[in-house]
């Protein structure tokens, strides 16, 4: 069984005290974050194709991508396939 252990520096901290612990995000902010994530994606040549559905739904499509689940499949990951 695999644990993950999840390390947050701070550098601004005076030495000897404790690191705020990390907060929550909201919806919108999560949003914001994939917003920049598929913006990076974009810059390293990857060619994002996204739809809106009718349904309210949104597909981000990156060809030669995959999804995978790992840790116990708690986490989701993303990998380049070969071809």
């Amino acid at each position: 069984m695999s644990t993950t252990r999840r390390v947050y520096k701070c550098t601004k901290r005076p030495p000897g005290t404790k690191c705020p612990k990390p907060r929550a995000i909201t919806a919108q902010e999560a949003l914001s974050l994939l917003e920049s994530a598929v913006s990076y994606c974009q810059l390293a040549g990857l060619n994002i194709q996204a739809t809106n559905s009718y349904n309210g739904t949104l597909g981000l499509f990156i060809p030669n991508a995959y999804y995978i689940l790992i840790d116990n499949d708690t986490r989701a990951a993303f990998r380049l396939s070969a071809h």
